[in-house]
């Protein structure tokens, strides 16, 4: 009778590990029941809860769900950690996404057995993104409600404060009122401390907060500290973003308004600014052939010495013409922001508008010297690869 038993109880067991296993070997297990539900599992196992909130429109969801989720490594690591669901943001999971400001998709949300809030992000990610996210999620000095918790204190470091801040931006949740905190009462020389200037370089995005106004108005400070390159960049990306967003969402009213407050900031790069956002607002509109016209004499007058504005207005005029004069000249800005910065894109680049321009010796020499910096400095070298091979099948 006994061996009967043990029996039994060992073909349960084998049938159990099956179970678990093929669970695993299918992707993520997400579980069929309520949230409510989830929580008291993960209560009850000392687990969190792995929610993928998701909306129906959203291309980035059913991306994760066709070609991340079913991966086998990312199942056992999931199901192992975790009670995992997935939820219509806009329909079942509404009152959540109100709770948790879900406002991106998809959201990613890890959460303790009372709902609680430990680590977040939104956005498409792949394999290895998405398991270092979950590593993240279980580690205490990574997690997002740590972070949190510790700014509300006021004892994140500046370097925590960075990380923090960022995570923020990253859910969906603005970060530029904490930034503006965490600055209020610094003088404008700690600001310009390396550590201080890489948090506004990396997280500063809004102009309307006093942070912003505080920039501009010690701009010859920075610009002593940081460098004036560094510094425009910084004010050109912010206003430009800014300016980007309201024409996206057709707000004709506040662009006009940042319009007015660059040419009213007493700027130096005040008309840079506002000629750079026009410039950009064309490409927005898909008007190619009138951005290309614009885009000579703006760069003539403002970013010969510009490495960056240089190799990005070069590849956009270069990828959208086979006009002869105007490759030629998207040739030489290109040429030009290699001499003054010589890193993988800017070569990249200019021997992709070489290979367009059907100079087979220029074009194999550039493509070769961007692989050479790409692997030196650990940068993903295959378009480059893949270039070369194109450029080889040149006459």
């Amino acid at each position: 009778m006994n061996m009967k038993k043990n029996i039994l109880i060992y073909i349960c067991l084998f049938f159990l590990a099956t179970k678990v296993k093929a669970e695993s070997n299918s992707g993520i297990h997400f579980r069929n029941i309520s949230y409510q539900e989830a929580l008291n599992i993960a209560k009850k196992e000392n687990k969190m809860v792995f929610l993928h909130g998701y909306a129906e429109w959203c291309t980035h969801c059913k991306a994760m769900a066709e070609t991340v989720y079913p991966d086998s490594a990312l199942g056992v690591f999931y199901t192992t950690n975790f009670i995992c669901i997935k939820m219509d943001m806009e329909k079942e999971g509404k009152a959540l996404a109100s709770r948790f400001q879900v406002s991106k998709y998809p959201a990613l949300l890890y959460l303790d057995g009372e709902g609680n809030i430990v680590h977040r992000t939104t956005g498409e990610l792949k394999v290895p993104g998405m398991l270092q996210l979950g590593k993240d999620a279980l580690d205490p000095t990574k997690q997002y409600r740590t972070f949190e918790s510790k700014f509300k204190e006021g004892l994140l470091s500046t370097d925590e404060a960075r990380k923090y801040f960022i995570l923020k931006e990253r859910a969906g949740i603005s970060a530029q009122q904490d930034l503006n905190t965490f600055f209020a009462n610094m003088p404008v020389e700690d600001m310009t401390k390396p550590d201080n200037w890489r948090l506004i370089w990396d997280v500063l995005l809004d102009p309307r907060i006093p942070l912003m106004k505080t920039v501009i108005a010690n701009k010859k400070t920075f610009e002593k500290a940081v460098t004036a390159d560094s510094i425009n960049m910084k004010i050109l990306s912010v206003y430009n973003g800014a300016m980007m967003k309201a024409a996206q969402q057709l707000d004709n009213a506040e662009y006009d308004r940042l319009k007015a407050e660059v040419r009213g900031s007493g700027l130096d790069i005040a008309d840079k600014i506002v000629e750079y956002v026009d410039l950009n607002v064309l490409r927005l509109k898909g008007d190619y052939q009138l951005y290309a016209k614009n885009a000579p004499p703006f760069v003539e007058k403002y970013c010969m010495d510009d490495s960056r504005k240089l190799s990005e207005i070069a590849k956009e005029v270069s990828d959208r013409t086979y006009d002869t004069l105007l490759l030629a000249k998207a040739e030489s800005w290109a040429i030009r922001s290699v001499e003054l910065l010589d890193i993988y894109k800017h070569n990249f680049n200019l021997a992709s508008i070489q290979f367009k321009l059907g100079k087979k010796k220029e074009a194999k020499k550039v493509a070769e010297h961007a692989i050479d910096i790409g692997n030196k400095t650990g940068v993903d070298t295959k378009p480059s690869l893949l270039l070369l091979e194109k450029i080889e099948e040149l006459p």
